[in-house]
């Protein structure tokens, strides 16, 4: 499992409530490649670009998938600023305090996800579970 800093981007993923919150993986069929094919597929070009960041935003008030697409948000840096390639942009940003990073929004159809998204987990938890420092799941076979 790759680690990565979940803080980056707390303020950036919200609904109206926050009811829960939590964390997702999510396996594309080739790395983060298939992120970059769905941008090509979706008319978004990203030869110029580094993608460093990937989610899908639902916003209706009548429950999810009733509109059939999704919103798909692309966060990128710009090849010009920081490097062609992966080895030479890491360098640059390992010094970085602070990074302007940009996004791009476009929708998708619910029924084009499974040709990027090969697997995902995703789980939220309560504001009543803010005090405990570590929990230990169990799973329950009834």
């Amino acid at each position: 499992m790759v680690e990565v800093n979940l803080k980056l981007i707390n303020n950036y993923v919200n609904t109206k409530y926050g009811d829960i919150r939590g964390v997702i993986e999510i396996d594309g069929f080739d790395n983060i490649s298939s992120i970059y094919k769905l941008c090509e597929d979706h008319r978004y070009k990203t030869d110029d670009k580094f993608i460093v960041g990937f989610g899908l935003e639902e916003t209706t008030t009548n429950g999810v998938g009733r509109k059939e697409q999704v919103v798909c948000n692309i966060l990128f840096l710009f090849q010009s600023e920081y490097g062609d390639n992966y080895d030479e942009i890491k360098a640059k940003l390992i010094r970085k305090d602070k990074l302007k990073v940009h996004k791009k929004s476009f929708l998708i159809s619910y029924t084009d996800l499974n040709k990027y998204i090969k697997r995902y987990d995703f789980m939220a938890i309560t504001e009543m579970l803010n005090g405990v420092r570590q929990i230990e799941v169990e799973d329950v076979y009834e």
